[in-house]
This record gives structure tokens, C-alpha cells and sequence, in this order.
């Protein structure tokens, strides 16, 4: 048997003279085959017309129902009404997904396998804290949700229809009607409960236009916890228990996540909190402070109004007017600034009723249409805190005027004025937590709050008594006393669209990357041929990650499909996105290698099995499985952090971001515009700098944001003025962000990217004759800079004193540095020392940063010296 081989040998290993020639009598003495660390034993019971290309039960591709495409179909796979996202585009080009009709889709087997797994972290954990799975029906009566008075509020996006008998039904988008009569037929006395029921199901919602695949579709597959308690104490300890085992769950998948307070909206209730991944196409916004964690949605968030944003509302008396009546006739008016929205959620809390708005900031409309078509019996004004004026005041805008006028000619209605917050809170805002004294450490100049696109992946509700009182669901307490409704909470988790979402945020121009937990299959092995020789060693490798881990039982699949081209099978491999690819091709055969892929790192490492001692070749294969085990449950993964809260990211930009191209050069000229009024006036304009590369080509700009309110605020406050600025490239773009809260001493500079994600600070430390910066990423300090009073040499040093980078001011002529504020800073973000290590994008935009901020300290015609 073993001349058999001899031949193959021979053949693949090209044995030349000259080279080693000890193999065969190795092979002759052991009776196997040492190559690649697979023990290929010649065993006697072999049949010699034995099939070596058949991978018997194994798991192949040619075997799975996967049909990849390179591009996305345009009008055949994907209705004209759908929004598309880059998850939608992906799931369909990787197989995962098929539309059937506008926002419906058919889960293809990976994508089953990968809700399956989502589904077996939820179960877990669901029965950690004594869950119990049910199944509710799809179908569901009218006749309770009319009674809850949901009937109605769910409006068109309910799917509504009716039997042979006329009796009416809906389709479920929710359950807590079906399961509050559930338990309250079954539910009599205290002893009966906590109890807590779950369900993992299909749910339904008449979108007007669906989008982003399964991020927003008419079907879509959730799971429901609904807990019920005796008390409101009970109800609240349930709640907390519930929170931490959806940290857990998440923390399990491997995305980092975001927890936000949160609107109770339609579901209603008394506490909710919502949880996130972050992406540019995520409908909500949520606005958070990097240094005490605070975070919210903006419908719930309460952000200070900085004291420069509240002037401004004096500058511009042309605010925005809301309007609306409520259910107990009254006319509802807001008034708030400008370029505020109004926060329907605090405006109905302060009323305590439900109204329609309608929204008016034009003088031309007519406000007769809008009262004449609505009777009420008094007038209610909400004056919001961005709006800083009196009645009085008010009194001088034509629109009010136009207002009270047709309110008094229909009839005389008490009016009263309120004052509140009554508006979305904004980026830029500041953070209502660091304003507290209770706060330890917090600094007198409060932090502005980020805003970032999310998508919400989880829900949870304390509802209370919403449900249980209307449909009779309660208890007999335990002082025998009148019965009580049962104190209820609801927990929802949208699987499908966590599956769509994590490829959303989890992704690169080869296709998807999957966190290990929640892949498809973990490891794919990628036969270069179908030569006996790679055939057995596919089959061989195969059986020994299975054999050496039983977590990886049905996790390994072979892409048998030689038929097709290494490189073809390479880059769909990429494109579906197995956490790990082993190709077993000319490197294997040439010097017993096999190339393991990592996907997420896009790190590649050979492993050697060349002919050797076997316990080497299975320490290797054991060092390889641990690793995969270990980022399969969470641990030891690179450049990925769940956030329970938001803090900013260690590696915000990478070499895709827009960004990059200005931040990768290895110098930059900053060059601020000359300002004409400056000059000859002293008229401070809003500043504009040109960024040049190392030979004078322009690559982009940095234009201070404009207006009229800050162009007064910029003469009242001059360099001590909030600073809102944006970086475009050549073509307009928004890349970067730049924000500089209101300051006397100390300024503080942000930068952040186009989408408000916080990149990193550049801190003012007043000293009487030193000028001193600290630079930060992610909290942490990274750089300093600490050098003369009258220096224009500013070096960037790490904390050991090595020079990181520099940023120098030339010297412009003796006129312009005197009447002007125009100035060339030169960024050097290469060192020639030896110790240099190389910054990353995140460290050169900081140091970016960090340049206007001297600029606007130091060199400005108003700066006092950065006083």
C-alpha cells in the first residue's frame, strides 16, 4: 500500500536533486503519511477503487441551497418601493434573502441557521431568569383591542381584514392584548404569580414603504417577553432582571450595542428603554455624553440649552408656532425657536391629552382655516426654553399677532402661558447629567452631547396597569382585600432585523463579516483541486477540527465546487462571510502549509504540517481551535467593545472613510482666509481655512458654520464664542465635524465625523506662562502639548516625551500678523525619531483639531493670548 503513495509523492512534493531525499524511507518505516499533520494512514482495509473525491456526510456547498450572485439585481429580486440598504444588498448577493413582495422576504438556510443560533442566545437566556416559551396566534380579535383603545391609535399600519361572518381581525403586530386575557382567565390568586411567558413568532405591519430589507418590513420574526407581577416594587425588580439578561444576550452576539432612555410611544408605560446598534441608516437618533455615559433617544432626551443658543432666540424673532386641539377642546399652541423641533412626547405629557399638530412657520398662511375648522373652549400657549422672551415680546411678531387676533375674533377664550422644555434636544446641546454638582469630577464647562444614527434591536416597557385594568386581568392579594390588576411589563427583540442590522454594522467592500456566535458556519476549508492529494487532506483536516472540538460539529463546510476557480471561490467566500477560511492550495502541496484566513482581522496564518512529530502539528490545531472558540463566545476579539452606554470608539476612522485621504498625508498646511471686515473694522467673521497636502495641492477646507444669530454672538463674545465648524472635501462633502462649547478659560475642542460620532477632544490648560494642550481619545489621554509662552512651535509628545508630531506657525509679514488674522499652520504628522510610532487616523484628527485650536487661542486678532 504504501508504493502506492510513493508515486503521488514523488509527483506533488517535486522531489529535485539535491534536496532531501529521507521522506520515503520516513513514509516506509512509519507506514503513513506525515504531510500536513494529517495522518494519512494506509490502511489495509482500503479498497483500492475507492472514490477520493466524495466528502461523504461532510458539509459541502455544493450541497447547500446558496445562491450567490456578484451584483444585486435591480428590478427582478427587489420591488421599485424599497428603500435599499447596504444589508439588503448584501443578504441578497450572499444568498441569505429573496423578496416575495414589497417589505415580505423568503430566509434562505444560512440566514435560518444564523436566526436559529440568534434564537438558541435568546432561550438561554430567557430561561436563566425562569421564562417560559409559549406560542400565541397570529390572528387576533378586534374585540380586545377596542377595548384597550388601540384599535384605533394603531392607525393604517394595522393590518386590518374580516371573516365570512363579518367579524373583524387584525394581523399581530403586538400581543399584550392576547396574552393580558391570556393570563387573566388563568390567573386568579397572588400565589399564581411572577410569571413570565415569551414567544418567538412572526409579526406584521402595514408599512407605507418598507426599506432596508429586513431592517423595516411588513413581516418580520420578534420574540416577546411579558412579565406579571403583584406590585409595582415586584414589576420594577423584573424590570431590572430583564435589562441585565438582554446585556447578556447582546453581549453574546458580539455587536456593540447602545441602551438608551426611551418613549413609551404606542405600547405606553411608565419606564422604557431602548437598544441600539449604531449605523448611518438607522432611523433613530440617539444623543449621548462620552464623559458620564448619559444617553437617550431625542424624543426622551433633556439637553441643556447653551447660554449662546438661548441668545440667539432673541437675535431671530421669527419662531416656529405648532398648533393643535385636544381631547377636552382646548387649543394647544407651541412656540419654540426657529430651528427647533417640537417634542410631541413632552408637550402631551405637560397636557396630559392627545391632539394633532399642525405646524406653521410661514406669515402667508391663513390661520382663520386653521381655527374656523376646529371648536374649543380655551387657549393654552407653551413657550418653549429655547424661546426666551415674555408675552410682551411676542407682542411685536406679526404671525402671533395675526394669531391672538383670530382667536379673540372667534370668541373670548381664557389663555395661559406655559414655559417648559418642550423641544427635541440637538446635538450640541449640553449634557444634563455633567451639570449636576452630585456628579463627582465634573468640570464647571458642561459637555455638549453627540448625536449618532442607530437602530433599535430591543425594547422595554414597564407598562403598569395599561392592559390589565381595561381587560379585568387580575389577582386576589394576600390580605384577602379587593382584587387587584396585575402589574405588567413587555420586552420585545426583533431577530430578524438584529440579523439585518449586524450586517449593517458589520461589513466591508468584500461583503459580510459575521461575529462568530451568530455565523452561518464558522470555518470554510477551500480545496485548491479535486487531486487525490488535496481531496484526502481536505477530508482529513476536516475530521480533525471536528475531532479536536465539538463545538465545531456542523460549524466546518467544505466548498467542494472545483469546478469553479480558486479566486471565485476565495471572494464568495468573503462575501458571505465565514468567520474562517482554510485554503489547502499550491503552498500546501509545495511545502505542506494550509492558509487560514481570518475574516473580521483580514489576518492570514500559514500553519505548518510538513512532515514532523504529530503532537507538534496537534498542538497547532489546538492553538487554532481556541481561537475560534474564543471568539465565538465574545472573548478575545479584536477592535470590537460592546457599549452598554456610548463612549467613543478607540478606532472611529478607517482607511474607507472619507477622512482618510486628507489625514494620511503626511503633513498638512492649514491656511487660514484672509477676512476683509476683520482688517479694516474689526468685524469678527466666521473663520474659513484651506487644507493643503505636502505640495500645495488643496484638498479640502474648514468653513466655520454661519448665520445671523452667531454672527452677532461672534462680536459680543468673540473667541470665547461657541465654534461650530465643518471639514469638506474638494467635492462638498461633510467629513468631519468640528465643535468648540462657549468658554472664557480652558477651551475644549471636538472633533467628530460627519455622522456626530465623537472621534476625540483637545483640552486648554490655562498656565501663566506656558501654553499647554491635552489631547484624548476616548477619555484617555494619548499627547501633550507644553511649550513657551510666545512660541509658534507646538510639539506633540506622548507621555514619555517622544515627539508623536508638531504643529508650526509661519511667519506671514509683520502687516498681516498685526492687522490680520490670516496664518499658514504646518502639521507634521510624521516624526523622523526613531521611537515614533506611526499616529493613527484618530490621533491626526485630533491633532487636526488641536491646530485650530491654537489658531483660535493664540493667533486670532481677538484671542488675548488664550485668555
Amino acid at each position: 500500500m504504501i508504493s502506492e503513495f510513493l508515486t503521488e509523492i514523488d509527483k506533488r512534493l517535486h522531489l529535485q536533486q539535491g534536496k532531501p531525499k529521507g521522506i520515503k524511507q520516513v513514509l516506509i518505516e512509519h507506514e503513513k503519511w506525515l504531510l500536513g499533520g494529517f495522518v494519512l494512514e494506509c490502511k489495509k482495509c482500503k479498497e483500492k477503487n475507492q472514490d477520493t473525491q466524495s466528502y461523504s456526510n461532510r458539509n459541502c456547498v455544493s450541497k447547500i441551497f446558496l445562491p450567490t450572485t456578484k451584483k444585486t439585481s435591480s428590478t427582478k429580486d427587489i420591488e421599485k418601493d424599497d428603500v435599499i440598504g447596504k444589508s439588503h444588498r448584501l443578504m441578497v448577493r450572499a444568498g441569505l434573502i429573496r423578496q416575495s413582495s414589497s417589505g415580505v422576504y423568503s430566509l434562505l438556510p444560512l440566514a435560518v441557521r444564523s436566526l436559529n443560533k440568534i434564537e438558541k442566545i435568546i432561550d438561554l437566556e430567557m430561561t436563566n431568569i425562569g421564562a417560559q416559551k409559549l406560542s400565541l396566534p397570529n390572528l387576533l380579535s378586534a374585540n380586545a383591542w377596542k377595548r384597550t383603545g388601540r384599535w384605533e391609535s394603531a392607525g393604517s399600519e394595522l393590518f386590518r381584514l374580516k371573516d365570512r361572518k363579518e367579524s373583524e381581525f387584525c394581523l399581530a403586530p403586538t400581543h399584550e392584548e392576547e396574552i393580558t386575557l391570556l393570563v387573566g382567565h388563568e390567573v386568579a390568586s397572588y400565589r399564581q404569580l411572577p410569571l413570565r411567558l415569551y414567544q418567538l413568532g412572526r409579526k406584521y405591519r402595514d408599512e407605507m414603504r418598507p426599506r432596508y430589507g429586513l431592517l423595516r418590513g411588513r413581516e418580520f420574526i420578534m420574540k416577546d417577553l411579558y412579565t406579571f407581577d403583584v406590585s409595582e416594587e415586584d414589576a420594577l425588580r423584573t424590570y431590572e432582571e430583564v435589562s441585565i439578561a438582554y446585556k447578556k444576550i447582546f453581549e453574546k452576539i458580539g455587536v456593540p450595542f447602545v441602551i438608551a432612555d426611551a418613549d413609551s410611544g404606542n405600547i405606553g408605560g411608565t419606564k422604557s428603554h431602548e437598544f441600539h446598534f449604531l449605523s448611518s441608516v438607522g432611523e433613530d437618533l440617539i444623543l449621548t455624553c462620552p464623559h458620564c455615559g448619559y444617553s437617550a433617544n431625542e424624543e426622551r432626551a433633556h439637553g441643556l440649552v447653551p447660554p449662546s443658543k438661548q441668545i440667539s432666540s432673541h437675535v431671530n424673532q421669527k419662531p416656529t408656532f405648532n398648533f393643535g386641539i385636544s381631547k377636552n377642546n382646548r387649543l394647544i399652541i407651541s412656540i419654540l425657536e426657529f430651528d427647533r423641533a417640537l417634542n410631541v412626547s413632552k408637550l402631551k405629557a405637560a397636557n396630559s391629552e392627545n391632539f394633532e399638530i399642525i405646524q406653521i412657520r410661514n406669515d402667508n398662511i391663513d390661520i382663520k382655516d386653521i381655527l374656523s375648522n376646529n371648536n374649543f373652549e380655551a387657549v393654552d400657549i407653551y413657550v418653549d426654553n429655547t424661546f426666551q422672551t415674555n408675552l410682551s415680546d411676542l407682542k411685536s411678531n406679526q404671525l402671533f399677532n395675526n394669531i391672538i387676533s383670530e382667536i379673540q375674533s372667534i370668541g373670548k377664550h381664557p389663555i395661559s402661558i406655559h414655559h417648559g422644555d418642550f423641544h427635541n434636544t440637538s446635538p450640541g446641546d449640553e449634557c444634563p447629567v455633567c451639570s449636576s454638582s452630585s456628579v463627582p469630577n465634573h468640570s464647571e464647562s458642561l459637555y455638549p452631547l453627540f448625536g449618532h444614527r442607530a437602530i433599535e434591536v430591543g425594547h422595554t416597557f414597564l407598562l403598569g396597569t395599561k392592559y390589565s385594568e381595561p381587560l379585568k386581568a387580575t389577582f386576589a392579594p394576600e390580605d384577602v382585600g379587593e382584587l387587584r390588576p396585575i402589574q405588567m411589563g413587555c420586552y420585545g427583540l426583533g431577530i430578524s432585523r438584529i440579523l439585518a442590522a449586524i450586517i449593517e454594522t458589520s461589513h466591508d467592500e468584500y461583503g459580510i463579516i459575521w461575529p462568530p456566535s451568530v455565523a452561518p458556519y464558522k470555518v470554510c476549508i477551500i480545496p485548491s483541486s479535486d487531486e487525490p492529494l488535496i481531496q484526502e487532506s481536505t477530508r482529513n483536516l476536516f475530521d480533525l477540527l471536528t475531532s479536536t472540538s465539538h463545538e465545531l460539529n456542523g460549524e466546518i463546510l467544505i466548498d467542494d465546487r472545483t469546478n469553479l476557480s480558486l479566486g471565485y471561490r476565495i471572494k464568495d467566500s468573503e462575501l458571505v462571510g465565514y468567520p474562517w477560511m482554510m485554503i489547502l492550495g499550491k503552498r500546501f502541496l509545495d511545502s505542506g502549509r494550509v492558509e487560514v484566513h481570518e475574516r473580521n482581522t483580514r489576518q492570514r496564518i500559514d500553519l505548518k504540517f510538513g512532515p514532523g512529530i504529530s503532537r507538534i502539528n496537534r498542538i497547532n490545531v489546538n492553538n487554532l481551535v481556541e481561537r475560534i472558540n474564543k471568539r465565538s463566545e465574545g472573548q478575545d476579539v479584536p477592535d470590537t467593545k460592546v457599549h452598554h452606554v456610548i463612549k467613543p470608539s478607540l478606532k472611529v476612522l478607517n482607511r474607507y472613510h472619507p477622512a482618510a485621504q486628507i489625514l494620511q498625508n503626511s503633513a498638512l498646511v492649514v491656511a487660514r482666509q484672509l477676512e476683509m471686515l476683520n482688517v479694516f473694522l474689526g468685524f469678527e467673521q466666521a473663520n474659513k481655512y484651506a487644507l493643503l497636502d505636502p505640495d500645495g495641492n488643496c484638498v479640502g477646507y474648514i468653513a466655520e458654520e454661519e448665520s445671523f444669530a452667531s454672527t452677532i454672538l461672534r462680536q459680543i463674545f468673540r473667541t470665547h464664542r461657541k465654534f461650530n465648524a465643518m471639514i469638506i472635501d474638494l467635492d462638498g462633502q461633510l467629513i468631519l465635524n468640528i465643535r468648540r462649547p462657549f468658554a472664557w478659560i480652558n477651551s475644549r475642542m471636538f472633533i467628530s465625523t460627519n455622522e456626530e460620532q465623537l472621534i476625540g477632544e483637545v483640552h486648554q490648560q490655562w498656565h501663566l506662562w506656558r501654553r499647554r494642550y491635552n489631547l484624548f481619545i476616548n477619555q484617555k489621554q494619548f499627547a501633550r502639548i507644553d511649550t513657551g509662552f510666545l512660541s509658534w512651535d507646538f510639539n506633540v509628545e506622548d507621555e514619555h516625551g517622544s515627539i508623536l508630531g508638531s504643529v508650526n506657525r509661519n511667519f506671514s509679514g509683520f502687516a498681516r500678523e498685526i492687522f490680520t488674522d490670516t496664518g499658514q499652520y504646518v502639521i507634521r504628522m510624521d516624526s523622523a525619531q526613531s521611537s515614533f510610532r506611526e499616529l493613527s487616523l484618530d490621533q491626526r484628527a485630533v491633532i487636526l483639531a488641536a491646530a485650530i485650536s491654537i489658531d483660535f487661542d493664540y493667533f486670532s486678532r481677538h484671542s488675548g493670548n488664550g485668555g
